[in-house]
């Protein structure tokens, strides 16, 4: 029977959804929601889905809320992702692997904590804490709503240091694996291809992997029908299969 908890306060203004496996259990996935940093909430109902899979296969899932634009002013985003991730790793998985799964936004959040270590620095923890980031439609170019609260047009293409593109060539890479879908957001798939090319550029043996799936954005987490093609995809990526 998997034992659920809700609503564990890892910050004064964020919380954390927990599904537990009956027995004991080795990992855990910690998932970040997508909403394009504006809107999303931990207990939507495809990601829930997903985790009552894994933790009835012996992973522990974890969904984390995090502070959305315009109410918190960026970066609060990346920096309660970053006390997540450490929060989780201190308690939930401790002595466990933990590893990182970001949805379109919360994917965008994950790349930052992955490439931009300071954030986990000053969260307490580490991008060696992190067993593997699994990276899906995430936008590795400046996130268009930050574009949009910086007052600039959502469609430009922007890589500084609040994109994760920016630190490809200065940081080694750890083990991610990419899922992009081939009728994706506008220049999504080839945001994705670019980083996926450009950080093999730098570091052609990094331990990354891309794989493009039919159809709309997250569209096989989202719809039941194709879900077990994505849960197989993180099983395998976390050495499940």
């Amino acid at each position: 029977m998997i034992r659920e908890e809700k609503n564990i306060r890892y910050t004064e203004n964020c919380a954390l959804d927990v599904l537990r496996p009956a027995g004991g259990y080795k990992k855990v996935l910690l998932y970040f929601h997508g909403g394009g940093l504006v809107s999303g909430d931990k207990s939507e109902t495809h990601s829930r889905e997903v985790g009552r899979i894994l933790a009835e296969r012996g992973i522990c899932f974890v969904t984390a809320n995090y502070r959305l634009l315009p109410e918190a002013a960026f970066p609060a985003c990346i920096e309660d992702a970053a006390r997540a991730v450490a929060f989780v790793k201190a308690g939930i998985a401790a002595g466990r692997e933990l590893y990182v799964w970001g949805q379109s936004g919360g994917g965008y959040l994950a790349l930052m904590l992955a490439l931009c270590e300071k954030y986990l620095t000053a969260a307490g923890a580490s991008v060696r804490d992190v067993a593997g980031w699994f990276i899906e439609s995430a936008q590795p170019t400046v996130h268009f709503s930050v574009l949009k609260y910086r007052g600039e047009d959502e469609r430009l293409v922007r890589i500084d240091e609040s994109a994760p593109l920016y630190f490809l060539g200065s940081v080694s890479l750890p083990k991610m694996h990419l899922i992009v879908y081939d009728d994706d957001m506008p220049c999504r798939y080839e945001q994705n291809m670019l980083f996926y090319k450009t950080a093999l550029h730098f570091e052609p043996h990094a331990p990354l992997t891309v794989q493009t799936l039919p159809g709309t954005h997250c569209r096989a987490c989202l719809y039941e029908a194709e879900r077990p093609l994505f849960v197989r995809a993180l099983e395998t990526f976390m050495g499940e299969e």
